[in-house]
């Protein structure tokens, strides 16, 4: 979020806007700072943030010092260059340290390019020099949000709206909130109604899709996040909101695997060493135990098919990783049953596992490596 230079967003400005780039271009006749600046917010506006800078350009080089054009050069470089934005905001709030504009967009630009607690101590000071200024109010929001600070971002957001704001983002963010302090039911309640009244906003629609999924509705959580995928197609985060999402349905197939098989691998010791008739069973049990697993993943995945659980864990290397070592306790039983038939002795055989597990993760980073290097080579 950013500042706006033009007063209003219309076709009418749009084309004005056109037509002045080619009144007014740098390194011609026209020194009218003035005009240049006027067509430099107009583009900046409409989002053309390089033709912006062609004209604030030639301002600044023979007016370095002009306030206005600095704060315009600060608001085009968000768009094309966040590292320079943010050094030539600090330097202008630095040189006009009680001018409310120019705190206003360094605000926005350490939103989103800077650490929480920078953008929120720039926050306050804007506050100090334009406490009625909603949208600062509302990145303050973000930022002690982002910094984990759910009640604090709460009462920011609280006051956007207290000063009459109605946009939605705040509705959401408030709700967001509420379900953070553990009002989980008012704040899903807030972020469906406003998913309700705004059906077509996919950042709306993800924010929904996140708190559903913490909420463990995973089925209704993934038909938001494909259905906000659908409204903006590439909208960053909306993959991996999907994807935290499928792996949120994972956790009682990851709990169960893990449960079952350190359990097995307790209990079959003992029974090895009071039982020992029953040592043949125990090459079979695990196996059956793993597939009685396999079997019942739909209903422990809330609705995912075997296959679609095979596919996520496959695509998420630390989820693979965990349930592999799962995997070690049910050999773990196997390997001490066949060595019991041959020498009727229990073995422990967790430190030979743990050297072949760790073989493995090697032989899997290495893998993952030399992979990663033939898809660059590929590019």
């Amino acid at each position: 979020m950013r500042a706006s230079p033009a007063d209003a967003r219309d076709p009418a400005a749009a084309l004005q806007a056109q037509w002045e780039l080619t009144q007014f271009l740098p390194g011609g006749d026209q020194r009218d700072d003035d005009a240049a600046l006027g067509t430099a917010a107009q583009l900046i506006d409409l989002g053309q943030d390089a033709n912006a800078l062609r004209y604030i350009g030639p301002v600044l080089a023979h007016d370095p010092d002009n306030p206005l054009a600095r704060l315009y050069e600060v608001m085009a470089l968000e768009g094309v260059d966040a590292d320079r934005a943010r050094l030539r905001g600090q330097t202008l709030v630095a040189d006009h340290p009680d001018w409310a504009e120019a705190w206003v967009q360094l605000t926005f630009v350490l939103a989103h390019h800077a650490t929480p607690s920078e953008a929120a101590t720039a926050a306050g000071r804007t506050l100090q020099l334009d406490p009625d200024n909603v949208q600062v109010h509302l990145s303050m929001s973000d930022c002690l949000f982002n910094a984990e600070q759910y009640q604090a971002s709460l009462e920011a957001v609280d006051r956007a709206l207290r000063l009459g704001t109605q946009l939605w983002q705040a509705q959401v963010r408030r709700g967001y909130c509420l379900f953070m302090l553990g009002r989980r039911v008012e704040g899903l309640q807030i972020v469906r109604r406003v998913v309700g009244e705004h059906p077509d906003e996919p950042e709306a629609v993800k924010a929904l899709a996140a708190l559903e999924a913490d909420s463990g509705n995973h089925q209704r959580a993934l038909d938001l996040a494909n259905r906000a995928a659908n409204e903006a197609m590439g909208q960053k985060g909306t993959a991996e909101v999907a994807h935290r999402i499928l792996l949120g349905s994972l956790n009682r197939v990851i709990l169960t695997w893990l449960g079952a098989g350190l359990g097995l691998s307790i209990i079959w010791g003992q029974i090895l060493r009071s039982g020992p008739s029953w040592a043949p069973i125990g090459v079979v049990l695990p196996v059956i135990l793993v597939a009685v697993q396999v079997l019942a993943w739909p209903r422990l995945s809330r609705g995912q098919t075997r296959r679609k659980v095979v596919s996520i864990l496959r695509g998420d290397s630390g989820v693979l990783l965990v349930m592999g070592w799962g995997l070690l306790f049910y050999c773990q039983t196997i390997y001490s049953t066949v060595r019991w038939l041959f020498d009727h002795q229990y073995h422990n055989p967790l430190p030979m596992l743990v050297l072949v597990a760790m073989v493995g993760l090697i032989i899997f980073g290495l893998v993952g490596r030399l992979k990663n290097a033939v898809t660059k080579r590929a590019r």
